[in-house]
C-alpha cells in the first residue's frame, strides 16, 4: 500500500502537510554537532519569522528544502547550490567552517547559479548566520 499522506526523506517518513499547504516552515533541531533545518519556499519567499538560521561554527549543517516552483538556491560565501523541484524535498549539507552572515538566493528554474553574472531578483530568501565557538 502506498501512503500519499507522507513523504520519505533521508529514510524518514514525514507528513506531506509539513511540506505543502499554506505553511511556510523553517525549524531547527540540534543533534550532537549537527544543525538541522527544514525550509519551505512558497511564492518565492520564506516566512519572515524564519529568515535567519543561526548555527555554531564547525557544526555540520543539513537544510531540507521544499519549494512550490522549480528553482536553484545558492548559499553565498560557501558557494553551494542545489536544484529544487516542486514538492520534492532536497537537502543542502555542509560544515559551517566560516563565521559571518551568508545570504541564500533563489534563481528561477534549474540553471540559476550555474550561469555567470546571474541576478538575485528580490534579494535573499534567508541568511545563514554562523557564530564563533
Amino acid at each position: 500500500m502506498i501512503r500519499r499522506d507522507v513523504l520519505r526523506v533521508a529514510g524518514l517518513l514525514l507528513p506531506r502537510a509539513f511540506f505543502g499547504g499554506s505553511a511556510i516552515v523553517a525549524s531547527a533541531a540540534a543533534q550532537s554537532d549537527t544543525a538541522r533545518f527544514s525550509v519551505a519556499i512558497k511564492d518565492g519567499a520564506v516566512a519572515r519569522a524564519h529568515r535567519t538560521l543561526k548555527i555554531d561554527q564547525d557544526a555540520q549543517v543539513r537544510i531540507l528544502w521544499t519549494a512550490d516552483t522549480a528553482m536553484t538556491v545558492h548559499l553565498e560565501g560557501y558557494d553551494i547550490s542545489i536544484v529544487l523541484r516542486p514538492e520534492q524535498p532536497a537537502e543542502m549539507s555542509f560544515k559551517a567552517y566560516a563565521t559571518g552572515r551568508f545570504p541564500v538566493h533563489a534563481h528561477p528554474g534549474d540553471a540559476g547559479a550555474r550561469q555567470g553574472g546571474h541576478a538575485h531578483g528580490r534579494g535573499a530568501l534567508l541568511r545563514v548566520e554562523v557564530h564563533p565557538k
